[in-house]
């Protein structure tokens, strides 16, 4: 959704360099927005998939212009592995296999015979709404932002 945005670098790029009291509206805007959809995904987690929902964090950017919500890796690998490698497959879904099938692992260059069946899994998203449900208040909040900031650079540099 972020990335729709045109010049969404070139004003990040601008807002960074501009001093912090210039700009402190538009990092709280992120904080809060992140916040926003955290608390709505935490809301619509499905509770039967286990420690989803604590495996769940807020990772804000350095420059504290940009936010993600979700499930990483990188720097939180306790929680990664308590579930949230399991996140991808619970929002989009899983494709099932017969028994007899082959399958190629992405990346692999063999291939493995299924020996059991293996059933699909549905889709059962929960962070796409979160953000789908907040879209509009993140878009109002981070433009009347960006407006102040701007606004306030023009007549920090006079």
């Amino acid at each position: 959704m972020a990335s729709s945005i045109r010049g969404r670098s070139r004003l990040r790029k601008q807002l960074s360099r501009m001093p912090k009291e210039i700009t402190v509206s538009v990092r709280k805007g992120v904080e809060d927005s992140a916040q926003a959809i955290y608390m709505d995904a935490q809301a619509l987690v499905p509770r039967d998939e286990g420690d989803l929902g604590a495996a769940m964090g807020i990772r804000i950017r350095g420059d504290r212009l940009g936010a993600s919500v979700g499930y990483w890796e990188k720097g939180n690998k306790k929680r990664w592995l308590l579930a949230g490698w399991r996140a991808h497959f619970t929002e989009f879904g899983t494709k099932g296999y017969k028994a007899g099938d082959t399958r190629k692992a992405k990346g692999s260059k063999t291939t493995a015979k299924i020996t059991k069946d293996i059933p699909a899994r549905p889709a059962r998203p929960f962070l796409g709404p979160a953000l789908k449900k907040n879209i509009k208040f993140i878009t109002r909040r981070l433009g009347k932002a960006v407006d102040e900031a701007l606004s306030r650079g023009a007549r920090y540099g006079r």
